[in-house]
This record gives structure tokens, C-alpha cells and sequence, in this order.
């Protein structure tokens, strides 16, 4: 059965998250080009991996790129956004 409505929204709203903050560590040089590959191949292995292994794990995929949402996020800005 297809994800529709708030966990399809969160799925784009992690991808969205992981490719801006990807471009921003191109851009600024945040990663050296060894932790960006491993960054993108963790995002494929979570992204193309989990939905091969059970159906019902396809939906941890969302999961595991916010994880490496947080990750990537430590990792680029050297710590946690303020937000005030």
C-alpha cells in the first residue's frame, strides 16, 4: 500500500533537507569528498536498500535519512543550528 499524507510530506521534507545541506557542504567545502561519498552511499543503501528487504521496512527508509539529516547537519556545521 503506497505512504499518502504526513509521512509523505516528511519523506520530502528529509530528502529536501539531506540534498540542500549536501550542496551547502559542496559549496563551502564543509566535506572532503571521501565523507561525501560515504554520505551518499549510506543515502543509498538507506533509500534503495530498505524497501528490498520487507515491505514494511521500506518505511523506516524516511527514518534513516533524517538520521543522516542529524548526522550530516553535526558533521557540516560543526555542532547543533541555534534556532534563537
Amino acid at each position: 500500500m503506497p505512504m499518502s499524507g504526513a509521512p509523505v510530506i516528511a519523506s520530502w521534507i528529509a530528502q529536501f533537507i539531506f540534498w540542500t545541506v549536501m550542496v551547502l557542504a559542496y559549496v563551502t567545502d564543509a566535506l572532503r569528498p571521501r565523507s561525501a561519498v560515504a554520505f551518499l552511499a549510506l543515502w543509498a543503501i538507506g533509500c534503495f536498500g530498505l524497501p528490498q528487504l520487507t515491505s514494511s521496512a521500506a518505511v523506516l527508509a524516511t527514518s534513516y535519512v533524517a538520521l543522516l539529516d542529524v548526522a550530516l547537519v553535526l558533521v557540516v556545521f560543526g555542532g547543533d543550528l541555534r534556532l534563537s
